[in-house]
């Protein structure tokens, strides 16, 4: 896990991303990770439609994003 300013968001794994594309009605995501010299930071997290990059939900959001994104995945 890396830790962002407002929250921990696990990493998805590779498969997941590609499961999610594959599924009709599921849209893939991934964190935006920030590189520095010393460490690294989730920096929002991508959100696709298909396989193509649409837009970014900030670090601030990121919390309440990850709360509706588990309550829909999981029922």
């Amino acid at each position: 896990m890396i830790q962002s300013g407002v929250t921990l968001f696990t990493l998805p794994r590779l498969t997941a991303f590609t499961r999610d594309r594959l599924d009709d009605g599921i849209d893939p995501i991934l964190p935006l990770i920030k590189t520095g010299e010393k460490e690294s930071v989730i920096d929002g997290v991508a959100l696709f439609k298909e396989d193509r990059y649409i837009t970014k939900i900030n670090p601030e959001d990121t919390l309440t994003f990850s709360v509706l994104y588990s309550n829909f995945r999981t029922g």
